[in-house]
């Protein structure tokens, strides 16, 4: 464009600018236009007026790219936009933040926006194995890429993002522990200036760091990390650190980390020469020779490498007669202290009082060869410990009546209602004698524990055994197999089998029994597969399991037997638990195995039944029976005609031991006849979610 002073003298210099907002012009005599210009621009429309103009209504951000000519001083400065002004006004939405170069390795998935909700976030699927995520987190993306791919990227790719989760050089916003909104601007405490409440970047990575070391390395559960006493902690140890989150600690956090470590392998791995390589699958050794790089490499060696054969000496040593025993013994024992509530409780007591080292009791594993001496030596570290364990502290009835008396009066007597416990003998007698002391505490036998033996026995029985044992051998071998466990999980990705993989069966464990089934009827599919596909991964005990007529059948049947049993003991783990739900679940569990025979083998149902029968004979049910007809929602619905005189001779039973006399006993009869018939007071509806036992019968006294 050309600008032309007075004289016809053209303008010989010409500018690009970027004109954002404000903006000041000096003329070339070097006075400053004072003037602002703010001008909202529509078509052709954008003069600039000078310092006697008046200021433009409109406000606006523009880049434009013009070619200016300046007149003479007494002019005042006119432009012309020779291109399309870009305006961006406060009422159009701004453009969202460019994606990540982590997304060119992915299939974009669109958002569900059918549930109604905002800023939903598009879901993720890689390009190489196909696994998808519902929301794509790029911190979740490069450590696939970095570390989980089972269809490895290019090398060149997978280096670089293990370099960038080594360096923690990447923005994750969708991450739930970080936040890039602008915060309102809040004045500053005087605190600051005692106690600095804020910390850098690079110190709040280093505390991150040093905490995920510290529960990897230390076995410490993750959830820890939310608790809100481990927080004050924090806090009082440095106010400004933002504690991770538990899904950030257990994912970003320990990503970060084994790519560190992997970096230091590899950072170690290329200033050595003549590498010594152990026995691993063909594709994983040339994977990790090209790696390092095959120069580097003089051999590869299998299982009868030195120090294996010095582990397998040990092994054998401990296989003669003479040690086996004594292992078996030392294991017998460790194993009680661990399982034994009362028993650990006090070994570890005499442990404290004897300022014993080291600590309590150690397990043998087979599989780690130095726990042999681990376990004989925490014996002979406890040994007076338990001698006088049991010298002076002999768990007889007597005894424990004394320590459960010593707790109550130390509490309160009128706090307490029950005792419960399982069924020893020595605690059975406990109980009665503090029964006796304090009549209104009674003794209750734990329905939990009591489902728990039901369910063993059910276990036990040879039919049961066999598919339990089947089925923990198919576990154990996918767990310790890299190979068979690496195919399994990338069958369960792709089925996108909920739920998890293959879960152990642990006899100290009630509801582990269930999960084992139910993880083999789940991964049903996937076990075939790898059967037709990959069955020179598998060992002849495992093909023949598989393979075996009704195999996955009878797991099934199985699983359904143990469901109510499941079921019967989260249900009685909630601390709301009224004796009227444990004599319910029994009851679902009773059905369970009456409808068994319809579905399964004929012999297996009827020794459930069995089983079930001499269970419920040798236990105590009256109390059991007497808060089911108390419970008002229950009453005595599906009970027999005979059963009211049996609650009602219980009911007599217990107020006599309560100090009742004859009058007042017949007015509670009469009351209870008036509750089974819903008479007044008791004729109110028993509204489940809105009412609980208790409010109900505080209702029917006022």
């Amino acid at each position: 464009m050309d600008f032309a002073n007075p004289e016809e003298h053209r303008a010989c210099e010409f500018v690009r600018m970027s004109v954002e907002a404000e903006m000041g012009f000096t003329d070339p005599g070097g006075r400053r236009i004072s003037s602002w210009v703010r001008e909202d621009v529509c078509g052709s429309r954008n003069g600039l007026r000078g310092p006697g103009g008046r200021r433009a209504r409109g406000f606006v951000r523009m880049s434009v790219k013009v070619e200016m000519g300046f007149a003479n001083p007494r002019e005042w400065l006119v432009c012309t936009i020779e291109d399309e002004l870009l305006i961006s006004t406060s009422n159009r939405k701004r453009p969202g933040r460019p994606k990540n170069e982590i997304w060119q390795h992915f299939n974009t998935i669109p958002a569900d926006s059918t549930n109604g909700k905002k800023d939903l976030h598009s879901g993720a699927a890689c390009k190489f194995c196909k696994q998808k995520w519902s929301c794509g987190k790029t911190s979740e993306m490069i450590a696939h890429l970095a570390l989980q791919c089972p269809k490895p990227s290019p090398p060149e790719v997978r280096a670089l993002y293990l370099e960038i989760l080594n360096n923690g050089s990447f923005n994750d916003n969708d991450d739930d522990n970080s936040s890039k909104r602008s915060k309102p601007y809040k004045q500053s405490k005087i605190t600051n200036h005692v106690e600095r409440l804020t910390v850098t970047d690079d110190k709040q990575r280093r505390c991150s760091r040093a905490l995920t070391k510290f529960f990897v390395t230390c076995g410490v559960p993750l959830w820890i990390v939310e608790n809100s006493f481990f927080i004050d902690y924090s806090k009082e140890l440095c106010p400004g650190f933002q504690v991770p989150k538990r899904t950030i600690l257990s994912t970003t956090m320990i990503n970060v980390e084994t790519a560190t470590v992997i970096a230091e392998m590899k950072k170690k791995l290329s200033n050595e020469t003549n590498l010594t390589l152990g026995e691993f699958l063909k594709n994983e050794i040339i994977k990790v020779i090209e790696e390092v790089g095959a120069e580097k490499f003089c051999s590869l060696v299998s299982d009868h490498a030195s120090n294996v054969v010095l582990a397998k000496n040990l092994v054998d040593i401990i296989k003669l007669n003479w040690a086996t025993n004594i292992i078996t013994c030392c294991k017998k024992i460790v194993t009680f202290f661990k399982q034994s509530y009362a028993g650990g409780a006090i070994l570890q007591q005499e442990i404290v009082e004897n300022m014993i080292k080291g600590g309590g009791l150690k397990k043998y594993v087979i599989t780690r060869w130095t726990t042999a001496y681990d376990c004989t030596d925490s014996i002979i570290r406890c040994k007076n410990a338990l001698k006088q364990n049991f010298s002076k502290n002999s768990h007889t009835g007597e005894f424990l009546k004394n320590e459960i008396i010593k707790v109550i009066e130390e509490v309160g007597a009128e706090k307490f209602c029950s005792l419960v416990s399982d069924h020893a003998s020595n605690v059975v007698l406990a109980k009665n004698l503090v029964s006796t002391k304090y009549p209104h505490i009674f003794p209750i036998r734990c329905i939990a524990h009591h489902i728990n033996l039901l369910s063993s026995d059910i276990i036990k029985l040879n039919w049961a055994t066999n598919i339990i044992t089947c089925c923990k051998k198919i576990v154990t071998f996918f767990k310790q197999s890299y190979a068979g466990g690496a195919i399994l999980q990338q069958e369960i990705v792709e089925n996108m089998i909920k739920g998890g993989g293959l879960k152990k069966y642990v006899i100290t464990r009630w509801t582990t029994a269930y999960d084992c089934t139910d993880s083999i009827i789940r991964c049903k599919n996937a076990l075939k597969q790898i059967l037709e596909n990959e069955s020179q991964l598998l060992n002849l005990e495992i093909i023949s399991i598989l393979r075996k007529q009704n195999f996955f059948r009878n797991v099934k049947d199985l699983r359904t037997i143990l469901l109510p049993i499941k079921k019967a003991i989260i249900n009685l783990e909630h601390k709301s638990t009224t004796l009227a739900d444990c004599f319910i679940n029994l009851i679902i569990m009773a059905t369970a195995i009456k409808e068994l025979s319809q579905t399964s083998n004929q012999n297996f149902s009827k020794e459930c039944q069995n089983v079930f029968d001499k269970r419920w004979k040798e236990f105590n049910f009256d109390y059991y029976l007497l808060a089911y007809f108390l419970h008002p929602k229950y009453r005595d619905t599906g009970l027999q005609i005979n059963t009211f005189r049996i609650i009602c001779e219980k009911t007599l039973s217990i107020w006599k031991l309560l100090g009742g006399r004859e009058k007042s006993a017949n007015e509670l009869i009469a009351q209870i006849s008036n509750y089974s018939l819903k008479s007044k007071p008791y004729d109110f509806e028993f509204v489940t979610g809105i009412h609980t036992v208790k409010n109900w019968w505080l209702m029917c006294k006022q």
